[in-house]
């Protein structure tokens, strides 16, 4: 049944602009990340629009999308790709499954890595959309956070970005994690979370800790590094032209 959340500003929504990058840095208004937003105040949507965003690339599970639908990102002036990175985040045993074998923020960058593997393709096929896409592209999960934030690192690592960057970026999500959990709840697509008692503990899978990020990126460097994987996944150098000739300024 799909539900009608309460509409809410995003809280961590932030445009990659200005970040550092082999040959110069992110191009501002070009790249956004954010938490789901399928509740979304229309005008926070326009104003997006208006800064010259032209696509909104959803990461969800299909469950999900189910769930919430697309909310007022869906309309005539955005372009809107479905590409899910999980197939059951909006199932409670899964996600049960999930919090019961991440310990330590190590463990999540674990989780990251096999997602990371498991979803290359379909992370080429984001990156792809991307070099495509007419005008700027904010791509979502339900925090942005892992979702998001693995593709954020693969973005970032195909741009040339150092290690410091991507952990950098992806750790600037803990301090708005509390408002990010506090909205899902209100949106109720994140019911699931409730009665957690990890949770009051700080659970490693509710926070976005530098380790998290490293540790991904140190177990995918065995695999010869993100942008490697990638071109194993089809990652052709005309994307990656494209992409850099988007994306980047000097």
């Amino acid at each position: 049944m799909t539900l009608t959340p309460l509409v809410s500003p995003l809280a961590n929504l932030r445009d990659l602009g200005h970040l550092p990058v082999a040959g110069g840095r992110v191009r501002p208004a070009m790249l956004w990340r954010a938490d789901d937003i399928t509740s979304a105040p229309a005008d926070q949507i326009a104003s997006l629009a208006a800064s010259g965003l032209g696509a909104i690339l959803d990461l969800r599970s299909a469950g999900e999308v189910e769930g919430s639908g697309s909310g007022p990102a869906d309309g005539p002036l955005l372009a809107r790709h479905h590409l899910p990175l999980t197939d059951d985040s909006a199932d409670p045993q899964a996600l049960a499954a999930l919090f019961a074998s991440t310990k330590t923020p190590e463990d999540v960058g674990s989780w990251y890595a096999r997602l990371f593997l498991s979803r290359a393709p379909q992370l080429v096929q984001a990156l792809t959309l991307i070099a495509d896409a007419a005008g700027g592209v904010l791509f979502h999960c339900a925090a942005g956070k892992d979702r998001t934030g693995v593709l954020a690192a693969a973005i970032l690592s195909v741009l040339g970005a150092q290690p410091e960057t991507i952990i950098g970026d992806y750790a600037a999500t803990h301090a708005n994690v509390p408002a990010v959990l506090a909205r899902l709840e209100a949106m109720r697509s994140a019911v699931a979370l409730d009665g957690y008692p990890e949770r009051a503990a700080g659970h490693p899978m509710l926070g976005a800790h530098a380790g998290s990020m490293a540790g991904m990126l140190a177990e995918l460097e065995r695999d010869g590094g993100p942008a490697a994987i990638l071109q194993r996944a089809g990652l052709n150098a005309d994307t990656t032209h494209r992409l850099r000739e988007r994306l980047v300024e000097d």
